[in-house]
């Protein structure tokens, strides 16, 4: 789907490029954390959405991707992408079921439309939530009087989601090229952010929670998750570590490295600025997902 190099066509040298792509396919559990203040009971509610999420989109590919190994034969794997005009999945369900495209259909549908639904309201409580900690402008907080929604937050990530999507599906000439590039941005950073959030759990339950801190739990899972994920984050960069031949990303995927650098960057002068200016928005950040009443609307 993703126009990548990966190196040579077999071993790690391809497998760990691959990685990037595979992470791509299940990003957006975490998007649960952010409703964690419209949930009931988020302690117990929200750790439940993100596993029983992950473990239900794994079996689901699992199941999806044995039935295409099993239909199309693993030795011929390399050209299932091109059947049936790149429609593969349509092909495969029309040939085994018959009128079965249908139901595949329905489903990639349904699948984008929960994705936009769940996509915009993980950003627009991010975007409401920083207005709270004043690192967006406190328009952010407002809130519609009749469906408690954060009026300003939803309005201004729709012009931008549509503003965004014509511009740079116009550039890149049509929209696959837009999704490939769009996708390994999303996933480049997505993947520098679980390698943090491992890290800090580490140093959150050494530093602040020793009484609570549990070898397994604290410190060996999060440092294995971090460790597996670093040779997938350089080899996005394309540096060919231990030799494996991994190789740069192609066009237009060989921008989103470059892009990421330069959000980062843009994060780190933000970061400068209210060091200088105004440290309380830093400190602040540690309230912008709590379990407490939303502000009255206005």
């Amino acid at each position: 789907m993703f126009a990548a190099h990966t190196g040579n066509a077999k071993g790690w040298g391809s497998v760990i490029p691959g990685v990037l792509y595979a992470v791509f396919g299940i990003i957006g559990f975490e998007a649960a954390a952010p409703l964690g203040e419209e949930a009931r009971d988020p302690k117990r509610t929200v750790p439940r959405a993100v596993v029983l999420s992950c473990l239900a989109i794994g079996i689901f590919y699992l199941v999806c991707y044995y039935a295409a190994t099993v239909y199309w034969g693993p030795h011929h794997m390399a050209s299932f992408l091109s059947f049936n005009s790149d429609d593969p999945w349509s092909g495969l369900a029309s040939r085994v079921w018959g009128l079965g495209f249908i139901a595949v259909v329905i489903a990639l549908v349904n699948s984008g439309i929960a994705g936009s639904n769940a996509s915009s309201t993980a950003t627009t409580r991010v975007g409401y939530a920083m207005g709270r900690v004043g690192l967006l402008p406190r328009l952010f907080t407002a809130v519609n009087e009749k469906y408690r929604t954060p009026t300003w937050a939803v309005h201004v990530q729709a012009v931008f989601a549509l503003a965004y999507l014509v511009i740079l599906g116009f550039a890149l000439h049509g929209p696959l090229n837009a999704l490939v590039l769009q996708g390994t941005i999303s996933t480049i950073l997505i993947v520098a952010i679980y390698i943090l959030t491992c890290v800090s759990c580490i140093v959150y339950y050494l530093r602040a929670q020793r009484r609570h801190f549990n070898v397994l739990l604290h410190l060996l899972i999060p440092l294995v998750g971090a460790l597996a994920l670093i040779p997938v984050l350089l080899a996005a960069f394309g540096v060919d570590f231990a030799h494996l031949g991994i190789t740069g990303l192609t066009y237009p995927a060989d921008l989103a490295p470059l892009i990421c650098l330069a959000w980062m960057v843009l994060g780190l002068i933000l970061l400068g600025y209210f060091m200088i200016r105004d440290r309380s928005r830093i400190a602040e950040t540690r309230r912008v997902f709590t379990e407490q009443t939303p502000p009255t609307a206005r």
